[in-house]
């Protein structure tokens, strides 16, 4: 992002008449709406922001309250993996990521994953902090809930650029639609075979569905690579074909 927004100031952009776009990340973008909106989630606009250590540190310390360790019991490795804090913090992030409030467990872990999202939210709050994930599912949040709020983003970013669109996971990308859902003026930039962060639940569907979500756009193939030689495309391309899910 910081190589982009240098590129634009160096070709003179600015002195043309028009203010440097916006460019960062996700997160960044994010970000930079809370710091405008915190007050509408009883944050103040110095909120600190929460890395993977810091929230981890919280959900452990969440977990141990709700679920506090009985040392007359013997616990089963089976158990503690169960309903360890890892697995807590993983499930909380996936929530915030993909919308679902419903993780792939039993009932009861799902009852114990929901009552320490819950308590982990509180203490969120009273820390004047959000997490890492927050900063886009807080933001879609406020944008599905306030019409007004919508609108006025909608209006400040009337043109959209994502690149590397098929590392979108289902919050990002609901953070597109509903910023370009009213003026569609909407470029991406992706390849299916180059996916690599499913690990922060990247879905590829988003990516090989953008013409049934955006019908009449317009797709573009940009087929010739100039940064590998022949044999790096051959061997990659013996690899890709084999890949189930591809345009």
């Amino acid at each position: 992002a910081n190589e982009m927004r240098g590129r634009l100031q160096n070709s003179g952009f600015e002195i043309l008449g028009s203010r440097l776009p916006f460019i960062g990340t996700f997160h960044s973008l994010g970000a930079r709406i809370l710091r405008k909106e915190a007050h509408r989630l009883g944050r103040r606009p110095n909120f600190v922001i929460f890395d993977d250590r810091d929230s981890f540190a919280l959900i452990k310390k969440v977990a141990k309250k709700i679920s506090p360790t009985d040392k007359k019991k013997e616990i089963s490795r089976q158990a503690r993996d169960k309903e360890g804090p890892t697995i807590f913090a993983k499930k909380v992030s996936e929530i915030k990521s993909t919308n679902k409030i419903e993780p792939s467990h039993t009932k009861s872990c799902n009852d114990k994953t929901l009552k320490v999202l819950q308590e982990y939210e509180r203490a969120l709050k009273e820390n004047n902090a959000f997490d890492f994930d927050d900063l886009i599912e807080k933001v879609v949040w406020l944008l599905k809930t306030k019409p007004a709020l919508l609108e006025k983003y909608q209006k400040k970013f009337g043109a959209v650029l994502v690149d590397e669109y098929q590392d979108l996971n289902p919050m990002q990308y609901e953070l597109i639609r509903l910023i370009s859902g009213k003026h569609k003026n909407l470029s991406v930039v992706g390849d299916d075979e180059q996916l690599i962060y499913g690990w922060r639940y990247a879905n590829l569907q988003i990516f090989l569905g953008f013409e049934r979500d955006w019908p009449g756009a317009r797709i573009v193939l940009l087929e010739e690579n100039y940064r590998s030689t022949a044999n790096i495309i051959r061997a990659a391309s013996a690899v890709a074909k084999n890949n189930k899910y591809r345009r």
